[in-house]
C-alpha cells in the first residue's frame, strides 16, 4: 500500500496578505504624494521668482537704453519755465526727468526723434513716464507704464565730472553741470 501525498495548492490571497500588501502600498502612496507635492511647491516657487527676474532684468534694460541715449534739449514746462536737459530729485512726482534721443518714428509721423522721459515711485511701482511733446502745455499728460511692482524705495546717486557723488542734479550752486 502506497501513501499518497496529497498536495494542496493555494488559490488566493489569505486576508492578512492581502491587509498586508494594502498597507505597503498606502504607505508607498503616501511618500509618492509627499515627493510631488513638495515638487509642485517648488516649481511654484521657482515661476514666481523666474517672473520677478525677467520684470527686474525688463526694467533695467529700458532704464539703461533709455539712460543711453541721452540728449541735451532743455524743455519749457507746462508753465513756460525752463527745465535742464536732466533732472534728479528725491521729491517729487519723477526721481529722474530728462530728454533722450532716438525715439523711433516708423510710421514716419511728423514729429521729433527727441522724447521727454521720466521714472518715478508710485502705489509702489516702478512708473516710466514719457511725453509725445518735449515743450509741454498746461494739459500734456505723460503716457504710463509700469515697470515693476512692490518696489519700495528707489535711490539715484549722480557722479560729476570730479568724481563726487550727488544726490539731486543739478547740484546747487552749478550752472552747466557735467
Amino acid at each position: 500500500n502506497m501513501n499518497k501525498s496529497v498536495v494542496y495548492l493555494q488559490q488566493g490571497l489569505t486576508l492578512l496578505e492581502l491587509l498586508i500588501a494594502l498597507s505597503i502600498f498606502a504607505i508607498v502612496s503616501v511618500m509618492a504624494y509627499t515627493g510631488l507635492q513638495s515638487i509642485i511647491i517648488a516649481d511654484e516657487r521657482i515661476g514666481h521668482h523666474s517672473k520677478t527676474l525677467l520684470s527686474l532684468q525688463r526694467a533695467v534694460l529700458t532704464i539703461g537704453q533709455d539712460l543711453s541715449f541721452l540728449a541735451g534739449r532743455n524743455i519749457r514746462d507746462q508753465y513756460g519755465d525752463i527745465k535742464p536737459a536732466f533732472i534728479s530729485s528725491e521729491h517729487g512726482e519723477y526721481q529722474i526727468e530728462f530728454t533722450k534721443s532716438s525715439w523711433f518714428n516708423p510710421s514716419e509721423l511728423p514729429r521729433s526723434n527727441l522724447q521727454r522721459v521720466g521714472y518715478g515711485l508710485q502705489y509702489d511701482a516702478l512708473i516710466r513716464y514719457n511725453w509725445v511733446t518735449l515743450d509741454q502745455a498746461q494739459d500734456s499728460e505723460p503716457f504710463k507704464t509700469t515697470l515693476l511692482k512692490n518696489v519700495e524705495n528707489i535711490e539715484v546717486r549722480l557722479l560729476d565730472e570730479a568724481n563726487k557723488w550727488h544726490d539731486s542734479w543739478p547740484p546747487l550752486g552749478m550752472e552747466n553741470p557735467k
